[in-house]
């Protein structure tokens, strides 16, 4: 069995970031140079915590002499420093962060880019708190919300690709004349989300402010649930009186349809895909943007619940502190880049969850021994497993494609960055290029650069396609940039190109369907029957008899 650890990128959501472990490599650190004491001094400038994020902050410290950054429970990263304040991955050059000093000497954010994404993450003060009681005032807010609109005008490639600017400017209008009370943070965050989500760019989003990102709230949610279709489920209960699996018919007298209605009004891909959403919305984190009004310093929760009977009951439970919610609602499993060779000996299972690998040197030696293995095993079917892959560098699907288009290919015609240039080239297939059967799992988790390499395979017919349509298809919004609004803080990301591939035919509002399309529901989840992976090797079998 080969295996490699993904660590997807250094942008985790909070908590789920727990669960990814790391290749020994990246945690590695040199012992002391003869300089330490000097380097020490030199760096001392740029240690501190800076947030990417809501809910995720970067640490960068001084280990053994060198610059190390440390994401949110990964080991540290050693640094190099590559020219005057800026800095690389050891492992990965094309991984850099650059740190700006205002007038007086001091940093005031690094800018991290990564395969040139750029993100802004900003130095986090220690008095810079969030303040939930903190209202801002009607003209505050109006000039956020036109700020905000602004921004997504001028600077979004296809602002208006699917929801029509008349029914933009119509909805922009009735929010600006919505406001007409002052309103903390988060209540005007969850106000402007849905103007947001009408873009349907899974690359625009709305984040929290970075005050409200440093918080550490007292009070978490003692469950989490799963939405479906018109009903919500206890998947991870933190009591023994709320058992996993119980339908939840109102949480604090807001009815589950009504929440429903909410969360989706406020969740996007690309394109308008009701599966992505619900997949979007169930993913173990989401309530932590996106349920805010839900669960932020909320003390109780009265929940009416629908048993096997068919009665409702009311159940009253506080709320439960990090430690506790850590302890009891454990973060999603790691994912792995897998490969497995199934019981028959013919078919192969290739588990791919992720675009990024921490070095280019790692990417290629766990494909070139994947395929060579396939080889010699005499695989002629194979499984991959792109579901929940929510993309990474183009550079990376591209090599992978080696592996499976069997002709030159091209893999885009166009280079919005520099470094994407190479990719307008011709491509050549690998030697070990696998000349069997092809079946990919895909779901709503497939996004960015994922939909790219899933529009090359369907166009030189690459493979049979197995689950829910994609997120993402040939072309996406890429590079966004984040613009701070100026009296909340809340944070527009907003991308600036359109990246796309060498492909005709497809309609980016479709994304990527299967096949054969199987969808999971809740009490596949509860039972762990993985459905879609069944199903796929039933087709294959069917198939070769």
């Amino acid at each position: 069995m080969l295996t490699y650890i993904t660590n997807t990128r250094y942008f985790y959501i909070l908590f789920a970031s727990l669960s990814l472990a790391n290749l020994d490599a990246i945690g590695q650190v040199k012992p002391p140079s003869q300089n330490t004491v000097s380097n020490q001094d030199t760096l001392a400038i740029y240690v501190g915590e800076y947030a990417v994020s809501p809910n995720f902050i970067l640490t960068f410290k001084v280990i053994n002499g060198e610059l190390a950054v440390i994401p949110p429970g990964q080991k540290p990263i050693p640094i190099l420093k590559i020219n005057t304040n800026t800095f690389a991955d050891k492992n990965d050059k094309k991984v850099q962060m650059e740190f700006l000093l205002n007038g007086s000497g001091l940093v005031e954010k690094v800018i991290l880019n990564q395969h040139g994404e750029k993100t802004e993450a900003r130095r986090v003060e220690p008095t810079d708190h969030f303040n939930n009681d903190k209202l801002y005032s009607v003209e505050q807010l109006k000039t956020d919300l036109k700020s905000m609109r602004t921004i997504l005008i001028e600077n979004h490639p296809r602002p208006y690709e699917f929801t029509s600017k008349e029914i933009f400017e119509r909805t922009y209008d009735s929010l600006l004349a919505s406001i007409n009370q002052p309103m903390n943070e988060l209540a005007f965050h969850y106000r402007l989300m849905p103007l947001v989500a009408k873009i349907h760019c899974g690359h625009t989003k709305l984040d929290p402010s970075i005050q409200f990102q440093q918080s550490r709230p007292n009070d978490f949610p003692p469950f989490i649930l799963y939405y479906e279709g018109k009903q919500a489920f206890v998947r991870y209960s933190a009591n023994k009186d709320l058992p996993v699996g119980a339908e939840v018919i109102s949480v604090n007298g807001v009815p589950i349809t009504e929440r429903i209605q909410n969360l989706l009004a406020r969740t996007s891909g690309d394109g308008v895909h009701l599966n992505v959403q619900y997949y979007l919305i169930n993913q173990p984190m989401s309530w932590f943007t996106h349920e805010m009004p839900y669960w932020y310093d909320i003390k109780r929760y009265n929940l009416v619940l629908l048993d096997s009977t068919g009665q409702q009951r009311n159940l009253n439970l506080a709320a439960i502190d990090e430690a506790s919610f850590r302890e009891r609602i454990p973060p999603p499993p790691s994912k792995r880049h897998q490969l497995n060779i199934l019981e028959n000996k013919k078919t192969a299972l290739l588990s791919y969850p992720s675009l990024d690998f921490p070095d280019t040197n790692m990417r290629n030696r766990f494909l070139e021994e994947t395929f060579t293995k396939l080889r010699t095993e005499g695989i002629d079917r194979l499984i991959i497993d792109l579901r929940g892959n929510s993309g990474g560098s183009p550079h990376n699907s591209a090599f992978f494609l080696k592996y499976l288009i069997p002709q030159e290919f091209r893999y885009s015609n166009i280079a919005p960055l520099p470094e994407l240039a190479d990719l307008k080239t011709l491509i050549t297939p690998a030697k070990n290029c696998f000349a069997g059967k092809v079946y990919v799992l895909i779901d709503g988790g497939c996004f960015s650069s994922t939909g790219h390499l899933l529009s090359l395979l369907r166009y030189y017919k690459i493979g049979t396609f197995i689950g829910e349509t994609t997120s993402a298809s040939y072309s996406c919004n890429t590079n966004g940039v984040p613009y701070t609004l100026p009296h909340t803080g809340l944070r527009v990301f907003c991308p600036k190109y359109v990246y796309e591939t060498a492909v005709n035919g497809f309609r980016r509002a479709d994304g990527i369907s299967p096949d054969y399309e199987v969808k999971e529901n809740f009490k596949d989840i509860l039972s762990a029957k993985n459905i879609t992976l069944e199903y796929t090797i039933f087709v294959a079998e069917k198939e070769t008899r």
